[in-house]
């Protein structure tokens, strides 16, 4: 047998590492088809954001409940900026769990402080009546 070139290695350590951004993709898009507060939590997120902010989604093993216990954490971070200029950041979070296939609404952080479903609400308000 002739030996194996050494760009077969790095090609599938690449291969590798890419498969590994992908763990999450079903839980992103599990978390995205479910309707959490009358439309899809993607719509949602798009609403939100609205005309003048952007969003990204992520997805990560939530600690609180251990490595292997099946339950991810993911998030949407949709970043707004108001009339004047100024910026806010919004965390939404969900729990997906892949033993049930449920999902759940978790929390809501504001510029990095857990609002809840009330306080960033009228945070958002105030970003839109400035």
């Amino acid at each position: 047998m002739p030996p194996v070139p050494r760009w077969t290695f790095v090609l599938l350590l690449g291969l590798g590492a890419l498969g590994a951004c992908d763990m999450y993709e079903s839980d992103i898009e599990t978390v995205k088809a479910t309707e959490t507060t009358g439309a899809t939590n993607e719509a949602f997120v798009t609403d939100l954001a609205g005309a003048r902010g952007t969003f990204a989604w992520s997805a990560r093993k939530d600690e609180k409940y251990g490595k292997d216990s099946g339950i991810v954490l993911v998030e949407a971070a949709v970043t707004r900026t108001g009339r004047s200029g100024r910026k806010q950041v919004i965390l939404l979070q969900w729990l997906h769990n892949r033993q049930t296939g449920k999902v759940a609404f978790e929390d809501v952080l504001v510029n990095g402080r857990s609002r809840g479903i009330l306080g960033a609400a009228l945070d958002v308000l105030e970003l839109e009546l400035e």
